[in-house]
């Protein structure tokens, strides 16, 4: 009589007997699932984020980003450089995937510069998003960058602190200004039109 009882679903109530019609339709996935396959490993991911940091450390972008953190002293009394919400490096597209990767490869650079800046073995850089997987992770702790839970970056903010964010889904600018005057925030609004932060 109708697709209703065709595809078997059910009962919907009294409304349907003044036009028992229901519209039904099957859906099929364009893409065939893939848990089956073999996931990137450690070893791929770090050799995405020393891919990038060459490329990175080649722009001009660089290039000034040293010359601020070695010109201004402010730098040289921070700490701690926190990445919040940097992203997984495993997004679904190949943009978010590499400004991802771009933004871990910045904070590393930030731990270097202000290292060298304030001649000090004890700067320490954090990554905290919860989409990190082990092997990103695992591939973070080989080029230096801690992983802590949510919400240990905000937990741990004093006026030793460098904030790096980029496009983040919850309020970071709000919570970091009221909980420490960080020495620097480096930041980077949510936007409709995602770029690569490297052009």
């Amino acid at each position: 009589m109708t697709g209703h009882f065709e595809y078997d679903l059910p009962f919907r109530g009294e409304e349907f007997s003044y036009l028992p019609l229901e519209v039904a339709w099957q859906e099929r996935p364009v893409c065939p699932p893939t848990q089956h396959l073999p996931q990137p490993t450690a070893p791929y991911f770090e050799g995405k984020l020393h891919d990038k940091k060459k490329e990175w450390e080649a722009t001009s972008e660089y290039k000034m980003l040293q010359t601020l953190v070695a010109s201004n002293p402010e730098f040289s009394r921070a700490r701690k450089i926190f990445g919040i919400a940097l992203g997984s490096m495993r997004a679904t597209t190949e943009i978010n995937r590499q400004n991802s990767t771009a933004q871990y490869c910045l904070l590393q650079s930030m731990g270097e510069l202000i290292a060298k800046a304030a001649q000090s073995n004890e700067i320490c850089c954090f990554a905290q998003d919860p989409d990190l997987s082990p092997p990103v992770i695992e591939a973070l702790s080989n080029i230096g960058i801690q992983t802590i839970d949510d919400p240990q970056a905000f937990l741990d903010l004093d006026d030793t602190s460098v904030v790096i964010t980029s496009a983040p889904n919850i309020p970071v600018m709000q919570i970091v200004t009221d909980l420490a005057r960080p020495v620097a925030i480096m930041w980077h609004p949510p936007s409709e039109n995602d770029k690569n932060i490297l052009t």
